[in-house]
Parts: C-alpha cells; structure tokens; sequence
C-alpha cells in the first residue's frame, strides 16, 4: 500500500525528487530450416532515482523464457539486462496430431541470461544468471498450451503448465 503525503486545504507538497524509467526490447526470428526457427531477444532496462512516494515499479525476471528454472518474478531490480535464444521445430511425427490438437505441435529449447541490480555500480557479467529450457507447445483451439522444463544456474528447476498466453 502507498502512502500518500496529506494535502491540507487541497495543497499537496512533494519533494523535488524526479524519477524516469526507460527501457528497450528488441526481438527477432530467424527461420532455420522448413520446420524450425529460431527467436532471439534482448532486452534492458533502467530507472533513475526511485521515488519512495508512489514508486514506479522494478524489472522484475524469474520464469518460464525469463530465466527459466527461478519462480517467476524472483528477480527484482532498478536496472535489468537480459537476452535468450529460443529454438522451436515442428517434429514430423507430429503432423498426425495435428487435426486433434490444433494448429501446430512444437518442440524447443532456449538459453537465457540476465539479471537485475539495485545500483548501476551492481551491473556486472560476473553476476549474470544463466538459464535454459525445454518444451512441448501446441497451438490449440483452446490456446497455446506449453509443457516445460526449466533449469537456472545454481541448480533451481520448475516445471510450467501454460493454457493460455504466456
């Protein structure tokens, strides 16, 4: 809950203290082969002085294609940097399946590294995570439907079940 510095007479005062937050995402695929392609995507962010009154929330990463194998969101911080490359191909034997689940049947993996920081003196490759996947996808007549596997370094796992978007 946020606090709220009173306003006496409909006068609020606020410090002088100014905050921003920028950020940039970049993704692309690139096709590999008839049945397979691969996505990359990098992203990265900071915020300047982080207000105590109404702050503008963190980067935040942990879960599935965002350092997969933390729970989600555990990763917390003003700065971010974070990239992956996921793989997905569509097998052939997966074609007899089709008319019963939808669209498509994919099967892929990713790598990912990333972390967040509370400072900029904090930003450093030495602290970076890595992380990495794999999975089973469908394109369903429910949705998307993911089954995955996801291992980070220092030994944490999860395991996903998605019906729906991600």
């Amino acid at each position: 809950t946020t606090t709220l510095p009173s306003c006496p007479y409909g006068v609020c005062e606020f410090e002088a203290e100014t905050s921003s937050r920028a950020g940039l995402f970049a993704n692309t695929a690139y096709p590999l082969s008839k049945n397979g392609f691969l996505n990359v995507a990098v992203q990265a962010g900071a915020i300047t002085k982080a207000r105590t009154v109404d702050p503008i929330s963190d980067f935040n990463l942990g879960g599935f294609l965002q350092l997969s194998g933390l729970r989600t969101d555990q990763l917390s911080g003003d700065y971010l940097g974070f990239g992956r490359a996921v793989y997905e191909n569509i097998p052939k034997m997966m074609f007899i399946f089709l008319p019963l689940l939808g669209r498509g049947v994919y099967v892929g993996g990713s790598f990912e590294a990333g972390n967040t920081w509370a400072t900029r003196d904090d930003i450093s490759f030495k602290g970076m995570y890595t992380a990495g996947s794999v999975f089973v996808a469908a394109d369903t007549w429910l949705g998307p439907f993911y089954l995955a596997w996801g291992r980070a370094s220092g030994g944490a796992s999860s395991f996903y079940i998605f019906l729906g978007r991600i």
